[in-house]
């Protein structure tokens, strides 16, 4: 069983990490979350209302995007095309946008992706083809093609996976800053203790589909279950 009576509460504002060993259900529970699974039992609530049931287009246009943990993006389009897709599927539900329309109805699409682009800081290669990007900057473009859709709620799988020591360190300093906008909730899920304990004010830890303990992250440093489950002794 992958997710078992697994129950966490995300507070509105705060960046919010779900760690675990592999296996323990992590991309599982954020599969539900967005509704590419349906839980068994249980609930799935957003700001007072229920997810469950919504298509995944109904609950990204409810302010929910994710960051997957391969890059997300269409190779064979250019940088800038990539984050106005992704504006106009969000404004226009489930790819029914029509790329014929007037220039003057995607102007606004059009700017929100450069102003994801700048937030990114990669404005500089809005006309490259995404196929020749470097996969940090792969990376940094599906991130821009979720900030362009205004989110509520921000959920990261594993946004340093892969990526060299620069790119993560360039990673974690983008995401910091992102931290300081207080109108987007980020649950962030990662392997990397280092970008776990420098991005989350909230910790929760899953171990064989089930919550083990939740807490600040000096709560889970200091846990003893937690070092035992997962972080293998903070000492070591």
């Amino acid at each position: 069983m992958a997710v078992n009576n697994a129950e966490l509460t995300v507070e509105e504002g705060r960046a919010h990490s779900i760690i675990g060993p592999n296996g323990a259900g992590k991309s599982t529970f954020l599969n539900m979350i967005i509704g590419s699974l349906t839980p068994d039992n249980g609930t799935v609530t957003f700001n007072g209302q229920s997810l469950l049931g919504l298509n995944p287009h109904e609950i990204n246009q409810r302010g929910i995007v994710r960051v997957f943990q391969s890059p997300a993006i269409y190779p064979e389009m250019t940088v800038i095309d990539n984050v106005t897709v992704a504006t106009l599927a969000k404004r226009d539900g489930t790819f029914k946008f029509n790329f014929l329309e007037l220039p003057a109805r995607r102007r606004a699409a059009v700017a929100a992706a450069e102003e994801a682009l700048t937030e990114v800081e990669m404005i500089d290669k809005w006309d490259e083809e995404a196929k020749n990007l470097s996969y940090g900057n792969k990376r940094r473009l599906e991130l821009a093609m979720c900030l362009a859709q205004k989110p509520k709620l921000l959920l990261l799988d594993e946004p340093t996976a892969g990526m060299s020591q620069g790119d993560t360190a360039a990673t974690i300093e983008l995401l910091q800053k992102l931290g300081k906008r207080g109108d987007m909730t980020k649950v962030i899920i990662e392997h990397d203790m280092h970008v776990v304990f420098t991005l989350a004010e909230h910790i929760t830890v899953l171990h064989q589909g089930g919550v083990i303990a939740d807490g600040s992250p000096e709560d889970i440093k200091n846990s003893a279950t937690v070092q035992e489950a997962y972080l293998g002794g903070m000492d070591e």
